[in-house]
């Protein structure tokens, strides 16, 4: 009887054995048999079809668009030549039959148009849009794919993934629709990052970018150097951004610039012919230490070029209004006149000196008046009335007019409308004139003309891009929360804004990011809040009680990981003397139990309810149910009784060994 009652009651225990010692058996708590499920009805056959799958590689097959409803078996088409082939059969499908009739009801195409005319976003599926990587950029086509199938999906668009086609999500797809429907204009353009030079002078500290060439985007010049660019409504830049950042340009002329060498500005003669007011200096001998300018009062400027300088470190030196010593007349020939002829390739250049009579010169003014233009080839100027017996090769070169090119002025203009202005005209030859509607006029110095021998040039207004400013953003007050002990001042939350991203700094500072055309106050990307102040270094009170979590140590680190810890409130009084000075976190190591002193207790405040902190090894939760009889440290070391066939098995043999014990002892003292 023993050894049968062991044989039923062995295999009981071993098939009941929980394993979590600390829940309650299987068997303590019989589960309620559930109710049979009513028979599914049987799933239409669906219909085969030609059609590829608009959904995209990433989509699911639950993703995949309804197809048409099937038509009943055995029906024929008016339009068929052959009868229609019956369907085959297929598994019940494992969806109640009231709810699989009612999917099948609509049709695929009046449930697409009834999503159409809604626009009924569905946040399961998106919109994306591939381009191709050879050339960069391009489109290529559109899919419907899950957000299932598209990881780290943020939910905000436009939203990049790097695949080998530079995907781009757009939006979330309507209810029903399929690729085909959406229209290929919706897709944004991808453009470039311009390349902007860098010029770098000699010297530390000085590389800066140059011109940056006019697209599709927005720039704005940082504080540091660096440039940002945001695209235009519609664009995005390679790769799916919006906005991309010129890193700070890099020094690469550091070289000590050449010390200033001082030169002295050449004597020049005065000429004064005949005739009064014509005294003029002669002309000054070329150089490249500095550049020469002939004011309109005659007097002449030198502009030294760097690092030369003239006496005494100067940038410029002048020679004063040329004095008039001969105002004779000059015996002239009203008869005839000189005339500088330019030629117009390139325009402007003086090629020779003529003398004419006055009758070859058509409409020539009476009295006659000089300089005097007239139209033709060379772009012919008359400056004056030949002298008795003069001829061509007298008259010097100098007397003619020179002609200015007009020089390129850039134009400004600032996000906003109506504010486009001519930059800094650089010097020459004339004098600048900024005009009230924004129109730049320059009147040539004497002496000198523009093409053609206009006295003026005239620059028209400005054209304006009216490109819309970055929203401003006013980074949000944050609070300061300090408690009680050194080093542990931090900020609060910071609001959400969609204008910008956070970034928590490892020093404790807050670094907001201007995102999409947005920017902070200056027109800055960013914006830093500093290191939060500690303002409460004060020790935490040590009298009270705290939330200490223990941990059983082990030298077999496999083996820890299955060793739970234990929440233990104890007083602060005792922990003070294991080294605790008030400040949370603390531990420390006693008797093989490491101890995490985590907060102060709540008054009243017990064991078992201390919620919310993991105790343990690898996160083995803490608040395990009471220990079942043979457990030891959360290692099981016997069988636990679970109620099978042990349970009533051994007692009964034995209370029948004993019975029949018993029985032998009556009838030996009957006998």
């Amino acid at each position: 009887m023993v050894l049968a009652s062991t044989a039923f009651a062995a295999p009981a225990l071993a098939d009941d054995v929980d394993s979590d010692p600390g829940t309650p058996a299987v068997s303590e708590t019989p589960a309620p048999t559930p109710d049979p499920k009513p028979a599914p009805e049987p799933k239409p056959a669906p219909k085969p079809t030609n059609e590829p799958d608009q959904g995209g590689s990433g989509s699911s097959s639950d993703d995949k668009p309804a197809g048409k409803p099937d038509k009943p078996t055995g029906a024929t088409s008016t339009d068929d030549a052959e009868p229609a082939t019956p369907a085959a059969p297929v598994e019940a499908p494992k969806t109640p039959a009231k709810k699989a009739a009612a999917v099948a009801t609509p049709s695929a195409g009046t449930l697409f148009s009834a999503a159409a005319a809604e626009d009924e976003p569905n946040e399961k599926k998106v919109v994306v849009c591939k381009y191709v990587s050879t050339p960069p950029g391009v489109l290529h086509h559109i899919v419907i794919p899950s957000v299932n199938s598209l990881p780290g999906f943020p939910g905000t668009f436009p939203w990049a993934f790097a695949d080998a086609q530079i995907s781009v999500a757009i939006r979330y797809a309507n209810v029903g629709e399929q690729a085909h429907d959406v229209s290929l204009s919706e897709c944004p353009t991808q453009i470039a990052k311009p390349v902007v030079p860098v010029t770098d002078e000699c010297g530390p500290g000085n590389a800066v970018y140059g011109e940056i060439p006019v697209g599709n985007y927005t720039a704005v010049r940082n504080p540091d150097g660096s440039i940002t660019l945001t695209a235009d409504a519609g664009y995005l830049f390679f790769g799916g951004t919006k906005t991309v950042t010129l890193p700070v340009p890099v020094e690469t002329n550091t070289a000590a610039c050449p010390e200033p060498a001082e030169i002295a500005p050449p004597e020049l003669d005065v000429i004064d012919e005949c005739g009064p007011g014509n005294a003029h200096y002669e002309p000054v001998p070329a150089s490249d230490d500095y550049t020469s300018v002939v004011n309109q009062d005659g007097s002449v400027t030198l502009t030294a070029v760097a690092p030369a300088t003239f006496p005494g470190g100067a940038a410029t030196y002048t020679y004063p209004v040329p004095t008039e010593t001969n105002t004779a007349a000059c015996p002239v020939n009203e008869k005839k006149v000189v005339v500088c002829k330019y030629v117009s390739t390139p325009g402007g250049v003086l090629d020779h000196i003529i003398i004419v009579s006055v009758n070859t010169l058509k409409d020539f003014p009476d009295p006659a008046v000089f300089p005097w233009q007239f139209p033709d080839a060379q772009d012919s100027v008359a400056i004056r009335y030949a002298l008795d017996g003069e001829q061509a090769h007298d008259v010097s070169d100098v007397e003619c007019p020179q002609a200015i090119t007009p020089p390129e002025v850039p134009v400004t203009d600032d996000c906003g409308p109506g504010n486009a202005v001519y930059g800094e005209v650089p010097a020459g030859h004339y004098s600048v004139t900024r005009n009230q509607d924004g129109s730049i006029t320059l009147t040539a110095d004497a002496g000198w003309t523009f093409p053609g021998g206009a006295p003026t040039y005239s620059y028209p207004v400005p054209e304006d891009q009216n490109v819309a400013c970055p929203a401003a953003i006013t980074p949000p007050e944050l609070d300061v929360t300090d408690p009680c002990g050194p080093g542990n001042a931090v900020y609060g939350e910071v609001p959400e804004n969609q204008g910008y991203t956070v970034t928590r700094n490892e020093d404790g500072s807050i670094t907001l990011t201007a995102v999409g055309n947005t920017e902070f106050p200056g027109g800055a990307p960013t914006y830093t809040y500093p290191v939060p102040t500690e303002t409460n270094t004060e020790a935490c009170p040590v009298d009270g009680r705290a939330v200490v979590c223990s941990i059983p140590m082990s030298t077999q680190v496999s083996a820890r990981a299955d060793i739970p810890g234990t929440i233990l409130i104890l007083d602060i009084a005792d922990l003070i003397a294991k080294g605790f000075a008030g400040v949370f976190p603390f531990s420390y190591t006693e008797n093989g139990v490491e101890y995490d002193v985590i907060r102060a207790a709540a008054p009243g405040e017990t064991a078992d309810q201390v919620t919310g902190i993991t105790c343990g090894v690898d996160d083995v939760v803490v608040n395990h149910p009471p220990k079942t009889p043979g457990e030891v440290g959360g290692v099981t070391t016997g069988l636990p009784n679970t109620g099978g066939p042990a349970g009533w098995l051994i007692p009964a043999g034995v209370a029948m060994v004993l019975a029949g014990a018993a029985l032998m002892l009556l009838r030996r003292r009957e006998a």
